[in-house]
């Protein structure tokens, strides 16, 4: 449902390319279910995935050059001219290599903060990490920005650098790479997930 062609979409004929705009991390989440959803019920469908601009992810919608922009709501004030379908829900995690000395045991406050950290900022100034712990008065030392998330994962497995990150891309990476999740001492922290676009296809739960 993170695509449509409005009134009149008949997806067994349909002959065309939808441009998403998405995050690695949405791309990861998503677009395998997707793209073998499409093969089984819109052959003639190709979908382009793009990234969203960083600081105005909204821009390409506006546009026209993007169709869909599949994101959550942390980039700023959304525009009222969106409409939204919410696709999923999630929660963050910490992640660190598994040698390190902190990979067993609960992962506290204190030890979490006195961790460097790495960011990944796709969209927007700031994650949802440093808004949950600058509401407890706390500040954490970030040593590494990066714009993908899944570039970090990779840092992390070669580095003491703790990176915090949403559960639907650490579990499955957790079991790829040498790497170990571990709850964050100041709760999970809410992710939702949502379609946006200019048409009137409005979804009002997530999963």
């Amino acid at each position: 449902h993170a695509i449509g062609g409005g009134l009149g979409f008949d997806p067994a004929t349909a002959r065309r390319t939808f441009v998403i705009a998405a995050t690695d991390y949405v791309q990861f989440v998503l677009l395998g279910g997707l793209v073998e959803r499409i093969r089984r019920v819109a052959r003639g469908v190709a979908i382009q995935v793009v990234s969203p601009s960083r600081d105005a992810p909204w821009t390409g919608l506006a546009g026209g050059a993007v169709e869909r922009l599949l994101a959550g709501d942390r980039a700023g004030p959304v525009p009222s001219w969106l409409h939204r379908r919410w696709l999923f829900r999630d929660h963050i995690v910490g992640l660190l290599r598994s040698g390190h000395r902190y990979a067993t045991g609960a992962l506290t406050m204190a030890r979490y903060l006195e961790l460097d950290h790495i960011e990944a900022l796709p969209i927007g100034a700031i994650g949802l990490a440093d808004e949950l712990l600058a509401a407890l008065g706390h500040t954490r030392r970030i040593v590494l920005t990066v714009p993908h998330f899944l570039i970090a994962p990779f840092v992390v497995m070669e580095s003491d650098c703790c990176f915090t990150l949403a559960q639907r891309i650490a579990k499955p990476l957790a079991e790829l790479l040498p790497v170990k999740r571990l709850p964050l001492p100041f709760g999970p922290g809410d992710v939702r997930i949502a379609a946006r676009s200019e048409e009137r296809r409005v979804g009002k739960e997530c999963r």
